[in-house]
């Protein structure tokens, strides 16, 4: 195939990757982590990001930036992650290119821009498409240093990868992995070895001592098992909940394994696709499994399905009968229109729901002096990016059997209020409360917090309405009136 054919097919490959990312982008509400995107936004110090965040904080500095430059809506803040998605499609092919050939680069950029996963985290208003772009140009460079001898370029490879570390923590491991390359390229060893020392002293110490403070103060991820690897790499090959998953991953694992056994006799190549994908997985598998933190999240990982991605591509490429290659490629395709198919159905995917509908309830049904209960923090962060300012409201803490003033915007150092008790709240002049529960799952229960809430307020307030919304449920309270002999 002629080259220009080929840039033919990688524009086609990227026009079909920015339909598939521009649609319905701005249908559904602000999630909770989009929220927290938001908010985090409007505060431009980094160290004050880090602190209230598990992630670093560029990302959030270049999306304040993003807001300052377009306005704010749902469709402007998720279109700066569609940007970066589309940005790594060319990059991986070069990537592809530079390693092997132009068949593996095409192939590689097709998987990824069909990708459901891919297409997920292109659509929502987080690090990860900042994440996979940043690592998948530092990795292109690392090629073309590698491959094409083009030693002026490390300079970028190092400012990217820092870029890349200080969107995402994990993109350290990523990166590192290509370390046992270099015993093959004793020539570059010495100054790689150098260069992750500058990049650890210069950008990560600081930054990591305050996160891993962060995180020990407590999380909410699982320990992982041996079928959570094989769930991530289901989810790299089509998406979350596809019914096509498990084929899909048999078809892409033997392909996977194929083009690495056809690389045994360039090792160099071999290991400079295999090493992310096993270093890192296992390293944060092992973390996760026996430290005190868990810190194993598929879409943390979500940089090492490039490397998937070019070995899938690579065993296509290798196999010498052009009906098999015609096969692979089209249940690729198949496969991939098939979940996107269900990924566009579920209109409201997994806890990704309305909010717009619950706060026009409220507005239209509160009064000047009511306030607002947060009994779960599960929409917290969403509604508060929706509700209207002038009505105060607050957030359960379980753990102290009172409420507490919800920091608006995640500002912290305003002088928060705490109301312990029903006197309180009447001291306050506060008539009536409007308690918010549920739980993550958004599947008609309530949670833990939620219910130690309910019973709060129900201490010292008489039950009036409920009104549930796709999971959520609003119950009006009014407060009792003190007796006269409690005056």
């Amino acid at each position: 195939m002629s080259l220009n054919k080929k840039n033919v097919l990688l524009f086609f490959i990227f026009a079909a990757g920015l339909s598939l990312r521009l649609y319905r982008i701005g249908a559904n509400d602000l999630w909770y982590d989009e929220a927290v995107s938001f908010a985090l936004s409007k505060n431009l110090d980094p160290f004050y990001i880090v602190y209230h965040d598990f992630h670093p904080p560029l990302y959030h500095l270049v999306l304040s930036c993003w807001i300052n430059l377009f306005g704010v809506s749902e469709f402007i803040l998720r279109l700066l992650s569609v940007v970066f998605s589309l940005a790594a499609i060319p990059i991986i092919y070069k990537i592809g290119r530079t390693i092997l050939n132009h068949s593996v680069g095409i192939l590689a950029a097709l998987i990824f821009t069909l990708s459901p996963f891919q297409i997920w985290y292109a659509q929502e208003a987080r690090s990860y498409a900042m994440s996979v772009f940043l690592v998948s140009l530092a990795v292109m460079f690392l090629a073309q240093i590698l491959y094409e001898d083009k030693r002026y370029l490390w300079k970028y490879f190092i400012i990217i990868s820092s870029l890349s570390i200080l969107t995402e923590y994990i993109n350290l491991l990523v990166l590192f992995s290509f370390t046992p390359l270099f015993f093959l390229r004793r020539d570059l060893l010495k100054r790689w070895l150098i260069s992750w020392m500058a990049i650890f002293l210069a950008f990560l110490y600081p930054l990591s001592i305050k996160a891993w403070g962060f995180i020990e103060g407590g999380f909410w991820i699982d320990r992982p098992t041996i079928l959570s690897v094989i769930d991530t790499f289901k989810r790299f090959s089509l998406g979350y909940e596809s019914t096509l998953s498990v084929s899909a991953l048999i078809l892409f694992g033997c392909f996977a394994l194929f083009g690495a056994f056809k690389l045994l006799r360039q090792r160099s190549k071999l290991i400079f696709i295999v090493s992310p994908i096993f270093i890192t997985s296992i390293t944060v598998f092992v973390i996760s499994r026996y430290l005190p933190v868990s810190i194993y999240l598929d879409r943390q990982l979500l940089p090492v399905s490039i490397f998937y991605y070019l070995l899938i591509s690579a065993g296509i490429s290798m196999v010498n009968t052009k009906a098999v290659k015609a096969f692979a490629l089209v249940m690729i395709i198949i496969f991939n229109i098939f979940s996107l198919n269900e990924y566009y159905a579920k209109v409201l995917p997994k806890c990704k729901k309305p909010f717009k509908p619950l706060i026009e309830f409220i507005n239209k049904h509160r009064n000047k002096d009511d306030i607002l209960v947060f009994g779960t923090k599960v929409m917290r962060a969403s509604i508060g990016c929706y509700y209207l300012r002038d009505m105060d409201s607050y957030f359960f803490i379980e753990e102290r059997d009172y409420i507490m003033t919800h920091p608006v915007d995640y500002n912290f150092s305003k002088a928060l209020t705490i109301i312990k008790s029903l006197e309180d709240m009447q001291s306050q002049d506060i008539k009536k409360v409007w308690l918010l529960t549920g739980c993550w799952e958004r599947d008609g229960r309530i949670d833990d917090s939620s219910r130690s809430a309910k019973r709060w307020v129900s201490r010292g307030g008489s039950f009036l309405k409920s009104k549930a919304f796709d999971g959520i449920f609003v119950d009006l309270f009014e407060l009792n009136k003190r007796n006269s002999h409690e005056e």
